[in-house]
């Protein structure tokens, strides 16, 4: 027990040097692609919301850069789960790396999963609203910062 407390303290001092070590320089819009289909006049569903950061260092052994793509999926669903819009956004990120190291892949991951997506969020938020409002399908506001979202998975006898 006091063995994995040691090992999580470790993870996040690990962390914060790996974070230290980059330093964001770029943030780009890769794709931005809405498709919208008819619905019911009125009829309302649902909003699924999946993320993804997929990153790489440029070099395994010598790293100088890293780069990883920041994917927002919103797909808005009837009541009868037709899809009524699919919007798909992704942004790319690229940070300079300060101190070259052998990283783990696990505190890179630990990286991209928290501070990728908190710098790409007000971009996808704005975005998400833009599009939304623009397609006229009911606009979607997306919160401040970027909430854990819980699956919740489908029970059978709705």
């Amino acid at each position: 027990m006091a063995d994995d407390a040691k090992n999580q303290d470790k993870a996040k001092v690990d962390f914060k040097d790996f974070a230290q070590c980059l330093s964001l320089e770029e943030l780009a819009l890769e794709e931005c692609h809405l498709v919208v289909n008819k619905r019911k006049d009125g009829e309302r569903g649902s909003l699924d919301i999946n993320f993804s950061v997929d990153g790489v260092l440029d070099d395994d052994e010598n790293p100088t850069k890293y780069y990883a793509n920041c994917k927002g999926v919103f797909k808005a669903l009837t009541k009868s789960d037709e899809t009524y819009f699919d919007l798909t956004v992704v942004y790319t990120a690229s940070y300079a790396c300060k101190e070259v190291f052998n990283w783990p892949k696990e505190q890179i991951e630990y990286f991209s999963n928290r501070n990728v997506i908190i710098h790409a969020w007000p971009y996808i938020r704005e975005i998400v609203d833009q599009m939304t409002r623009r397609a006229n399908v009911g606009r979607v506001l997306l919160p401040l910062i970027p909430m854990p979202v819980k699956k919740q998975s489908k029970s059978s006898d709705n």
